[in-house]
């Protein structure tokens, strides 16, 4: 597990050092994850730029603070507790400005939030139904406009990521998918305008499952992106692969970090 933790840091500290240099394409960094490295204890403020924006707390804004979205104007947010209430704050002041609740079984409604995605520049935002395996799209002032459904044929399940890539297009992380992983999906009817495949030999996933009597359980790690923007591109992260890639302008794999050993040739793998 500290392997694990060494690798994020290493992900997490090279990018932030690499801000603003352009890579070239044999300039990638490898980490060997049987090796142990040295703990240092970092202050967030020393490499990167903070920004904390205190949400206005009332009687009508009563919000958690799950951050979903944060554009240029708004932020959205919402509870824990998945009760389908979207928090829309101001970006600059935190000021609360509405609450958003499309949550119910009609066909204009959501029935669960996995995500938000928000694209300010065509006015919308796009839930992440998964349990119904569509994408809501709703403008921002929570005025129902479509729905999309998510990829339906082949080993898939749902889009676990959703990110706004381009004024046409989602980028979106497939889990489940043992191929194609990630994919391109048109905003306006959910067809897959590309197919991006990583190099992997083997599907592998970070989670185990115990199946007890009654009930089957999973466990991972904590929360994280399989998609981070970066520098104008996209970082990609497959956890079948010994390489995290960055996607370029054209759609084409640059590799990023790579790993050694590759995870296929170890017993127990890390």
């Amino acid at each position: 597990m500290k392997s694990v933790y060494s690798i994020l840091f290493i992900l997490l500290l090279f990018m932030a050092g690499c801000e603003g240099n352009k890579q070239s394409a044999d300039d990638f960094i490898t980490v060997d994850v049987t090796a142990k490295y040295p703990e240092k204890e970092l202050v967030l403020q020393d490499f990167m730029d903070v920004e904390y924006i205190p949400l206005e707390t009332n009687d009508e804004f009563i919000c958690q603070g799950l951050v979903m979205a944060i554009g240029k104007d708004i932020i959205l947010a919402r509870n824990y507790i998945n009760d389908g209430v979207l928090f829309v704050f101001d970006r600059k002041t935190g000021k609360g400005i509405k609450k958003i609740n499309r949550k119910g079984q009609g066909g204009e409604e959501y029935t669960s939030c996995r995500s938000v995605t928000l694209d300010e520049e065509n006015n919308e935002m796009f839930i992440n139904d998964f349990w119904t395996r569509k994408i809501k799209v709703y403008d921002l002032e929570g005025n129902f406009k479509r729905s999309i459904k998510q990829k339906q044929e082949g080993n898939t399940q749902f889009y676990w990521d959703i990110f706004n890539y381009d004024k046409e297009n989602l980028i979106c992380y497939d889990e489940i998918n043992a191929e194609i992983p990630f994919l391109l999906v048109s905003k306006q009817d959910g067809s897959i305008t590309k197919e991006i495949r990583p190099s992997f030999k083997e599907k592998k996933y970070v989670f185990q499952v115990l199946r007890m009597e009654n009930s089957t359980r999973a466990a991972g790690p904590g929360s994280y992106s399989r998609i981070t923007p970066f520098n104008g591109n996209w970082i990609l992260l497959e956890p079948s692969s010994d390489t995290i890639y960055t996607l370029m302008p054209d759609c084409s794999l640059r590799p990023f970090i790579a790993r050694t050993p590759p995870i296929h040739t170890m017993d127990p793998e890390v």
